[in-house]
């Protein structure tokens, strides 16, 4: 038993090591008998709302998402006329615990989620597609991740025009 404790422990913290952030979920689920998306055209940030029941009177996640998505957006140079809106619904939103991902790495305890439900409205108006995105955050040993209650927001907006530009690579 004696030799077979370093052995555990070395174990342990490689797996405490390997755990990190967790990756973005999204698909891009198209509207039916609906035409593609025109990843060269210019896309605008529409309503965001908030579905989510979080309420922080210093932090507003709606304004998050919408300065994240525009920031987003505007890397992007248009070279199509097409014009199309994306309205954000935030689902879930749970700012986690820096202190809990740094006391327990790689258990998903403290893990900041963020799940929104983007729809693509076209120039008419009509829904053309939906990106379902969801985002956590845990982390590997030692690593808090303060301030991920608020990146969360970023990777979200990455995957949301990622759907948006890439056509080849949506799911």
């Amino acid at each position: 038993m004696r030799r077979l404790m370093p052995v555990l422990l070395v174990a342990a913290c490689c797996a405490a090591l390997m755990g990190g952030c967790g990756g973005a979920k999204s698909t891009y689920i198209p509207a039916s008998g609906g035409a593609g998306i025109d990843p060269a055209a210019h896309f605008s940030v529409g309503n965001i709302e908030n579905m989510s029941g979080f309420s922080n009177k210093n932090f507003d996640i709606s304004d998050a998402m919408k300065r994240s998505l525009q920031a987003e957006l505007g890397k992007h140079k248009p070279t199509s006329p097409t014009n199309y809106t994306v309205n954000v619904n935030i689902l879930q939103y749970a700012p986690g615990s820096a202190y809990a991902r740094w006391a327990l790495p790689g258990t998903g305890v403290g893990a900041t989620r963020l799940s929104v439900d983007a729809i693509v409205l076209n120039q008419e108006g009509n829904q053309v597609a939906r990106i379902p995105v969801e985002q956590s955050y845990t982390t590997s040993f030692g690593d808090g991740r303060v301030g991920a209650g608020e990146r969360v927001f970023d990777e979200v907006a990455v995957e949301i025009v990622k759907a948006l530009q890439q056509p080849a690579q949506r799911r």
